[in-house]
């Protein structure tokens, strides 16, 4: 995938689909395609299938390209400021304010 294909599903619960086998419930936090690796954000909210390597999901918030996401298939269609059940913190620590 790229990234202004996954930008559409920002804020909103999904499960995501890896290349190497692994399938989350996640909340889409934030997607940056101007950024050369890693512009998709994550909160993993549930392990659907934990694959081959199942250490890479351990700490949340994650961040991952899109080339690394095979489907993403939207869940209830709203659109969250906060996951409900998230882990991350209120004030992500990579802004600054």
């Amino acid at each position: 995938m790229d990234a202004t294909s996954v930008a559409k599903y920002r804020g909103q619960i999904v499960e995501l689909a890896f290349t190497d086998g692994v399938r989350l419930k996640a909340h889409i936090i934030s997607v940056d395609p101007d950024v050369m690796e890693n512009h998709v954000i994550y909160d993993v909210l549930e392990v659907v299938d934990p694959g081959t390597e199942p250490e890479t999901w351990k700490r949340p918030p994650l961040a991952t390209s899109a080339q690394h996401i095979s489907q993403v298939r939207p869940t209830d269609g709203k659109r969250y400021a906060k996951a409900p059940g998230s882990k991350t913190f209120d004030k992500p620590s990579w802004k600054f304010w």
